[in-house]
């Protein structure tokens, strides 16, 4: 036993234990009739941590001549396995947070073991598949992640909370071979985006019916729209211009087919500069062609930073 200390006496040994009371018991008792114990022990005033074991011995005539005790010291163990109950409590508690934070999320997780089963979910998973649409589309997911390389996407139509909402779904490989999904619910941003769309598509049929030239160009100055009226004015092959001609090319052609005098073709490069990713403001300004023709000419920005041109001709 390694206490660092030397013990004259039992009665010295059992005081350097907090146990010393119950010690002298088992002792005493061992000393009268044949019987074994065992205890553990602790030092007073020390972090020491011992193991008894405690033995009558007999003689041939089992008469008991004497006590043998075996003391144990065993504090390394226990501050390991203290230690380790620290640890515990602590990955303990992180899971619990983990689980409180996942399971208060307004969209469904799960996770799946290496055989494609559904090992642990949050509560609104239990509202995705309720329903046989909901759980057939997450089953199938699990042979679909399987052949992907990294994650697979998938969106649906599926009804939660008996609303017919749009869902993306993810699933994503883990390193143990199964893999984590989620749900995200993105029915708003897919009406938005479909608004956007019906808005577009009603602009670009608003401007196809203007009597005018009409052409709408990105923020980086790439045709996005025309009318007829803007390729037929022009002399502009529709083909090439769906390519993705930017608004340098197009005035490049313009000046290539003489509408307009060297002296108007630097003005118009110039305007380039100054309009794209500058206007604010509507902005309106004349244009003379090389036949006499006056254009009057109005540029729109719009909150995309693009710019709608509009050419008509000017009144006498």
């Amino acid at each position: 036993m390694l206490l660092n200390s030397v013990f004259c006496s039992f009665n010295e040994l059992a005081n350097f234990f907090e146990e010393s009371d119950q010690l002298r018991k088992n002792f005493t008792e061992a000393r009268k009739i044949n019987k074994s114990f065992t205890m553990d022990l602790k030092g007073k005033d020390a972090e020491i941590y011992c193991s008894c074991y405690g033995q009558s011995i007999v003689d041939d005539q089992d008469k008991i001549v004497g006590v043998l005790l075996w003391i144990q010291n065993v504090t390394g163990g226990r501050s390991l396995i203290a230690s380790l109950n620290r640890k515990n409590t602590k990955l303990a508690r992180e899971l619990s947070n983990c689980s409180s934070v996942i399971d208060t999320l307004p969209y469904p997780v799960w996770k799946r073991n290496k055989n494609a089963e559904v090992e642990m979910h949050n509560p609104f998973y239990l509202k995705l598949v309720q329903n046989n649409q909901g759980d057939t589309l997450v089953k199938q997911l699990s042979s679909k992640v399987v052949g992907s390389e990294t994650e697979f996407q998938e969106k649906a139509f599926m009804i939660v909370d008996n609303e017919r909402r749009l869902y993306l779904l993810t699933e994503v490989k883990t390193s143990d071979g199964g893999s984590v999904g989620y749900g995200q619910d993105i029915t708003q941003s897919w009406q938005l985006t479909q608004e956007v769309k019906g808005h577009s598509k009603a602009q670009k049929s608003l401007l196809d019916s203007l009597p005018c030239a009409a052409a709408l160009y990105g923020s980086d100055g790439r045709l996005l729209f025309f009318n007829s009226h803007f390729s037929k004015f022009w002399q502009l092959d529709q083909s090439w211009m769906r390519g993705g001609v930017t608004y340098s090319e197009i005035i490049h052609k313009i000046h290539e087919k003489e509408f307009v005098d060297d002296g108007s073709f630097e003005l118009l490069k110039k305007q380039q500069y100054e309009l794209f990713g500058k206007l604010a403001e509507p902005y309106h300004d004349a244009l003379t062609l090389q036949d006499g023709t006056v254009l009057e000419i109005s540029v729109v920005p719009n909150h995309k930073q693009e710019l709608l041109f509009l050419y008509s001709r000017a009144q006498d």
